[in-house]
Formats: structure tokens, C-alpha cells, sequence
């Protein structure tokens, strides 16, 4: 089990989110190629960035910045998020240097096109699942669909995809714990690992998560908790390679 500590991208700044997405945020570094080189003195060796402006526009926004930092931390493995809807936009990324590719609204509009994706690009896409009360979110969370989150998640099983990333829209940008039987019943209908964000506050919740490695966990992402003085992201890392 890996952690990833994460940023979220508006108007070319690291933010905070809550809630959903462009409603509430706060700047934390002004500067993410600062803040990814800070990460990346603590032994951080992956990234990951949501373009939250992109998720609800439908196009990538900050493609050109993160291929900046791409190109600049050559050995950081760069994980995208945000506005990524059409083959063009994963070939922009992928060919310059980003690791991986997670398809939010579109998989749900065209589960299909991540089919066909996924065999052009193996191993380099993921599927962003972002819940309410059991029921699949769509353009950065603005949107409720009417596809519950189990059978969505059953009929991907087919798809060569790295993972999917889980989380809890009432848990974004807060320190009120990790949704962790949801995520554990999720990760159990599907064959895909299961990448788990929304609510990490403390190592506490990172021990929880690795005690149940085995029901399909593969990585934590850190959001917020990254930022707060009551947590280690070092001893985050440590724990997980351990």
C-alpha cells in the first residue's frame, strides 16, 4: 500500500476543497511547483493532482502547469485528475510525462469509451467513483446521477484499470475520518484495487485503511491532512512501506 499526498488545482494555486468542489476552498501555496519540490524533500515519490476547475468545465484547465512540473521533477510519478474526457487529453498527458490519467464524468456517460481507453493505454487509467449517500457524482460533484455506486462499480470490472478512486463527497476537506465501511464493501464487489480518499485526518485513519489492505486497498490519497501540523507525512509514508 502506497500514500500519495494530493493537491487541488484553482486558478493555477494548491487549494483546499470542501464539500462540493468550486464552492468552498482555500489556498495553502500559491505555488505548486514549490509545494510538489517541499513534498518531494520528504521522500515523496508520487503526486497527485485534481484540476478541480477542469472536473466542472469538462477540459483540462491546468494541463500546461502540470506538465510543467512533470518536466521539472522528471523522477516524481505524476497522477492526474480533472477535465480529462476525450483520447486528445490522454495522450496530451501521458506523453509528456504523467504517470497515470483518472476519468471522472465521462466513464459515467460513456463507460464504453474507458473500456476502449483502458486497452490503448493499459495500466495507465483509473476511474474516479466520488459518492453522496450511495449514488455516483458527476463534474467535480455538482452533478447526482441516478447509478448506484455498487452496480456502477461491478460493471467496470471489466475494464483493464489500474484502480478506482474512492470518496465521499462529505468527507472532502475535512478531518471527520474516512468513510471506511463503504470503501470496504466497495472494494469487495470489485476486482479492481481500490484508491481511497476524503476524510484522512490523522495515522489513525492511515492504520485503519492498511488493516484492511487485503478487501483491495492499494493507495491512500492525503488531501487536507497533508497541510495540518498534527500529521506526518513521512511517518505516513514509513508506515505504508513497512
Amino acid at each position: 500500500m502506497n500514500t500519495i499526498p494530493c493537491i487541488n488545482l484553482v486558478r493555477g494555486q494548491c487549494v483546499h476543497v470542501s464539500g462540493r468542489l468550486l464552492d468552498h476552498h482555500q489556498v495553502f501555496n500559491e505555488d505548486p511547483i514549490d509545494q510538489a519540490g517541499r513534498w518531494m524533500d520528504q521522500g515523496v515519490t508520487d503526486l497527485y493532482f485534481y484540476d478541480v476547475e477542469g472536473a466542472v468545465k469538462g477540459e483540462p484547465v491546468h494541463r500546461k502547469l502540470i506538465i510543467s512540473i512533470a518536466q521539472r521533477f522528471p523522477n516524481l510519478a505524476l497522477h492526474v485528475e480533472g477535465g480529462v474526457r476525450r483520447e486528445s487529453d490522454i495522450e496530451a498527458y501521458l506523453s509528456q510525462g504523467v504517470k497515470s490519467l483518472t476519468i471522472g464524468t465521462k466513464a459515467v456517460e460513456d463507460p464504453a469509451f474507458v473500456v476502449e481507453m483502458c486497452k490503448r493505454f493499459p495500466g495507465k487509467l483509473l476511474v474516479s467513483l466520488m459518492m453522496a449517500e450511495g449514488r455516483v457524482l458527476t463534474n467535480g460533484g455538482q452533478t447526482e446521477s441516478s447509478i448506484a455506486a455498487n452496480v456502477w462499480v461491478s460493471q467496470l470490472s471489466s475494464a483493464d484499470l489500474l484502480a478506482l478512486v474512492y470518496r465521499d463527497i462529505h468527507r472532502l476537506g475535512t478531518s471527520a475520518g474516512v468513510n471506511l465501511e463503504e470503501a470496504v464493501k466497495l472494494a469487495k464487489v470489485s476486482r479492481i484495487p481500490l484508491w481511497v480518499s476524503g476524510g484522512v485526518a490523522d495515522m489513525d485513519d492511515i492504520r485503519a485503511l492498511y488493516a484492511e489492505a487485503d478487501a483491495g486497498f492499494g493507495t491512500i490519497l492525503v488531501f487536507r491532512a497533508v497541510d495540518e501540523k498534527g500529521f506526518s507525512l513521512k511517518e505516513a509514508l514509513d508506515y505504508c512501506e513497512d
